[in-house]
Parts: C-alpha cells; sequence; structure tokens
C-alpha cells in the first residue's frame, strides 16, 4: 500500500506531494501552482488548445512550472516527496 500525503491547502490525499524547505509545507502539485481552473477557464483553454494546435497548452505547461512556489511563504525551494 502506497503512503498517502495530504494537501496543506486543499486537504487533498496524494501518492506524491512538494515540501517547501523554507517552512516545511506539504502542499499538492495543483497548489503549488496556483490552483485549479474554473469551468470557463477549461472552455477557454480547450478552445485556445485546439485553435493554435496544442502551441498555447505547452507554452501554459512551461509557464506553470516556472512559477510553482509554495503558497505559505512564496519560497521557490520545493521537493517532492
Amino acid at each position: 500500500m502506497a503512503t498517502q500525503y495530504v494537501c496543506s491547502f486543499c486537504g487533498g490525499q496524494f501518492k506524491q506531494v512538494w515540501r517547501c524547505r523554507n517552512c516545511g509545507t506539504v502542499v499538492c502539485d495543483t497548489c503549488s501552482k496556483g490552483g485549479k481552473s474554473s469551468m470557463l477557464g477549461k472552455l477557454t483553454r480547450a478552445y485556445v488548445g485546439v485553435s493554435t494546435l496544442g502551441l498555447s497548452e505547452a507554452t501554459r505547461s512551461g509557464y506553470r512550472k516556472i512559477k510553482q512556489k509554495c503558497p505559505s511563504c512564496d519560497g521557490k525551494d520545493l521537493i517532492i516527496i
């Protein structure tokens, strides 16, 4: 049985989470990258993704990875556990 970690912000249980080296906060991948998109955001992204042949989604993915941080202390030194 795999270990389940609890996100400090959304309360969800995950097999893999991030831990901030600065403050020790445990966060899931979604919370470390700014949260989930709304339904309107998802529909807009789908439309733009199809019209740009996926280039916008590849760009968005890279941007979210660069902007990843601890929501508690804004630290960028996250390690995966």
